[in-house]
């Protein structure tokens, strides 16, 4: 991309509402917004300043917190850290994994469990898996869970998996097949 010199170049990317938004009285609106920026739920988002000035900066964040209302918070990154998050994390870790949970989901219907049941389970188990794993519980799994967790572990991932996603090289490699290849 040219780089003009009389140009701020600001980057924002919601963070999209929250799993856990933990408000008392959340409307359904809010509840069912999946991506945030028409004002039913609160989110957060991530900016960086890639040419400009912190004043540019302040004017920049202003404006994006208008166009993604309501927004929460906002964390100023670097351009390396947002791609770390987008799409190192959030594209190629969280949502394969997630993938991965509806085809055990859709593995289960097939074995004739009644789908409403296995939504049921799976969701609220989810809530506590998620609970407990990033410490919002204040609990921890039990002994068995524990057990399985780490006999999964080492069934499903392939040693060294994170690194081989978030080193600047796959990054990079992402980046590019995001923004090159699926414009053809």
């Amino acid at each position: 991309m040219m780089i003009r010199e009389d140009l701020k170049y600001f980057v924002v990317h919601p963070c999209h509402p929250s799993l856990f938004p933990f408000e008392d009285n959340l409307s359904l609106a809010a509840q069912k917004d999946w991506f945030g920026g028409v004002g039913a739920a609160k989110m957060d988002m991530v900016c960086a300043m890639q040419q400009g000035t912190d004043a540019d900066y302040e004017e920049c964040e202003a404006f994006a917190r208008k166009m993604f209302k309501p927004i929460d918070r906002s964390f100023r990154l670097t351009i390396d850290q947002m791609i770390i998050l987008e799409p190192a994390l959030v594209e190629s870790i969280t949502a394969p994994l997630v993938k991965g949970i509806r085809m055990a989901v859709d593995a289960c219907v097939e074995k004739g469990v009644p789908r409403d049941a296995v939504m049921a389970f799976v969701m609220g188990h989810l809530k506590v898996q998620f609970g407990v794993l990033f410490d919002f519980a204040g609990f921890p799994f039990s002994d068995g869970a524990n057990l399985a967790l780490k006999n999964a572990m080492d069934v499903i991932f392939k040693p060294n998996w994170i690194e081989n996603i978030m080193n600047r090289e796959a990054i990079d490699k992402s980046v590019n097949d995001i923004t090159h290849e699926i414009s053809k």
